[in-house]
């Protein structure tokens, strides 16, 4: 988002600095496209300055992510810097002055960006699918196990209940015999 918006502005400055150099142009509307170059350029300044969750999204440290359920892999991300562009266009005070060359390699610097984002992104997309999968295949693999100690234990269970209901019927036998052995005797 940030860096499609720094490209729109520099493509803007490019436009600007094509109309500057039109000789139909009078003095005053090249003043206004250098006034209106002079805020774009604040709004730049303004642009590499932003955060999200209070963490700058440009400048020049990594930041490591871990891409495995272990954390053992991880990503490195490297901030884009923007401030070198900044520091270049602060130091030019109208467009007359500055090379549409030099505003077409700032251009192609953010389109570089832009691309190593990119490639950051999806890495990360790739790596975020594969731990989902590997979350769906470990949750199967648990309802197995849990599955086959469920089935193991009505086995068991069965098992236990059968010798029971044998026990009790041994034992209803048992009690029989000696009571028709006195019945025989009386």
């Amino acid at each position: 988002g940030a860096l499609e918006t720094y490209g729109h502005i520099l493509e803007r400055i490019s436009e600007l600095k094509m109309l500057h150099q039109d000789i139909t142009k009078s003095s005053s509307d090249k003043s206004n496209y250098d006034t209106e170059f002079t805020q774009l350029k604040s709004q730049l300044t303004n642009l590499t300055n932003e955060s999200f969750n209070n963490v700058n999204l440009f400048g020049t440290s990594l930041a490591a992510v871990a891409i495995t359920e272990d954390g053992g892999q991880t990503v490195a991300l490297t901030k884009i810097t923007l401030a070198a562009i900044v520091t270049a266009l602060n130091a030019v005070t109208k467009l007359g002055s500055l090379t549409i060359t030099n505003v077409t390699n700032y251009i192609g610097t953010i389109a570089t960006d832009r691309a190593i984002n990119g490639a950051s992104s999806n890495r990360l997309q790739y790596a975020l699918d594969m731990l989902s999968i590997n979350k769906v295949n470990l949750e199967a693999a648990n309802g197995r196990i849990l599955d086959a100690d469920i089935a193991s234990e009505s086995t068991e269970f069965a098992k236990l209940q059968i010798l029971s209901q044998a026990n009790s019927a041994m034992l209803s036998q048992a009690n029989l015999l000696p009571q028709a052995a006195l019945r025989l005797i009386s």
